[in-house]
């Protein structure tokens, strides 16, 4: 895809409201028109040069820059060789040096490579073959994430920690930023707050310790999302789509900018809940719900008010392709139906049907409210064991569904507390020790400083609970026969005695 000039036109215009420089990664793609549109502006380009495993393609990218920097001499400030070609293992380290040698050798702007600043510890010969060394560290990214209020700070000890490696050496952090959107990594928090606090942090540390950095990235990039999930493409200071600044400085900034719209439409799905509560109640018969039932119906109201908007946020961000949309449309019907089936159930004294009634009709017991409850609960269960065992085996790019997963579940955890029934389904057995091991698994990944891992992990729990009530309940009943032994006994010896 060629981007087209005017488009490129028009975003250093954005730009150069806040910066005069910009870096870029390659030089194909439109990106070669970069230099001379940014000279109306007066931005200068540190200009990027993709290095990757194919000879051919480093060639042009080798050439073209060599071009571009003797072409644009007063807008080109430095070439950058490569970015994180050591960290995706794409050339040996002396090949890269091979290829800054030359590059160096045919221009007079200083050449650069730029990677994570580990390699540079790892490959300390990289930093012989440049002109300043270029680092790039992201405190959300890193091995061990470092919350929010403690970025810049780990900012400055990587940057300190790399000068006393490399004594009297230009150190340059190319890269340095906070994601808005996504999901957590321990104690690292993706929101617009955080990334307004940090850029804000590290610019004032810059600024103060006199040292330059390049802040990732301008606009977010949706296409990220393939491969980072929802987090990958929320890093810019600018919107991808309204190509709008996100905050201004000194001006508040909240995580949830669409909170009145989701806040109706909470307030419209628990008034909808209870409309199904008075719709389902059978007339036909004298005796009215009780207050244990209208309490338990306002708990399904209220969850599914509060979580209902926060669902629609998330799939807002977090979808970008067929799949995502596919998975959230799924998720937004399974938080609708769980509370209006849940709450049916509890106002018509119904059960739910097992998922082997649900699958093999002829052992199920007739009644719509109590087979919907068993479909929507069979359904619910299926996407909590796909969510967690993702994330228990995969989650550096998964997101934690917490809201919308509590608005599908806690309707059954609350229609639990109606359902006297000592039924012991295996199947739903086997799902709650998968569903009890992967939360287990999650927060011992994740740490308790992540709270979006710890709040989904317990909607796990709840929901295994759920499935296995029958043994729960069993557990409740011996326990209380035994104290009702207990007291008994100790009656007969109080009698005996007097």
């Amino acid at each position: 895809m060629d981007i087209p000039a005017a488009r490129i036109d028009e975003d250093l215009r954005r730009i150069s409201e806040i910066s005069r420089c910009v870096r870029t990664y390659q030089v194909d793609q439109g990106h070669q028109r970069i230099p001379a549109l940014a000279g109306r502006y007066g931005i200068r380009v540190q200009q990027g040069l993709w290095i990757g495993r194919k000879a051919a393609e480093n060639e042009e990218q080798i050439n073209a820059a060599i071009e571009m920097a003797k072409a644009h001499r007063e807008t080109i400030q430095s070439l950058i060789v490569g970015n994180e070609v050591l960290l995706r293992g794409d050339q040996s380290p002396q090949a890269l040096i091979n290829i800054i040698r030359r590059v160096k050798a045919a221009v007079s702007v200083p050449v650069t490579y730029a990677d994570v600043w580990e390699y540079w510890l790892r490959y300390p010969e990289i930093a012989d073959a440049v002109d300043f060394i270029t680092i790039h560290v992201l405190p959300y990214w890193e091995d061990i994430p470092v919350a929010a209020e403690r970025a810049a700070d780990h900012v400055e000890e990587v940057r300190r920690r790399v000068a006393a490696r490399f004594p009297n050496r230009e150190i340059y952090i190319g890269e340095v930023g906070w994601p808005s959107r996504g999901r957590m990594r321990m104690a690292a928090e993706a929101s617009p707050a955080n990334q307004a606090r940090v850029i804000q942090d590290v610019l004032a540390l810059a600024e103060r310790e006199r040292f330059d950095i390049n802040v990732i990235e301008a606009f977010d990039q949706p296409w990220k999302r393939a491969w980072e999930g929802t987090v990958g493409g929320y890093w810019g200071l600018y919107d991808a789509y309204s190509r709008t600044r996100k905050y201004l400085t000194g001006s508040p900034v909240s995580n949830h900018p669409c909170w009145l719209g989701a806040g109706i439409g909470g307030i419209l799905v628990a008034s909808a809940i209870f409309g199904a509560a008075l719709t389902v109640r059978d007339r036909r018969i004298s005796i009215e719900p009780t207050l244990g039932q209208w309490v338990g119906v306002a708990a399904v109201a209220t969850t599914a008010g509060i979580t209902s908007g926060l669902t629609a946020e998330s799939v807002l961000y977090e979808t970008y392709d067929a799949s995502t949309c596919f998975h959230a449309l799924v998720m937004v019907v399974l938080a609708l139906a769980a509370p209006i089936c849940a709450t049916a159930s509890i106002m018509r004294n119904g059960y739910i049907a097992t998922f082997d009634g649900v699958l093999n009709r002829s052992t199920t017991r007739r009644g719509a409210i109590e087979n919907s409850c068993g479909v929507v609960l069979l359904f619910v269960s299926v996407l909590a064991i796909q969510i967690a065992l993702g994330l228990a085996f995969d989650p550096r790019y998964r997101d934690f569904p917490a809201a919308a997963l509590t608005c599908a579940v806690i309707p059954f955890v609350v229609h639990a507390l109606f359902d006297a029934s000592d039924v012991r389904p295996n199947a739903e057995t086997a799902t709650a020790i998968v569903l009890v091991l992967s939360a287990i698994t999650i927060v011992v990944t994740e740490s308790f400083a992540n709270w979006q891992a710890v709040w989904l992990s317990l909607v796990f729990l709840a929901l295994a609970a759920t499935l296995v009530r029958g043994y729960l309940l069993r557990i409740l009943r011996r326990v209380d026969a035994g104290r009702q032994a207990r007291r008994s006994e100790r009656r007969r010896r109080l009698s005996s005695r007097t």
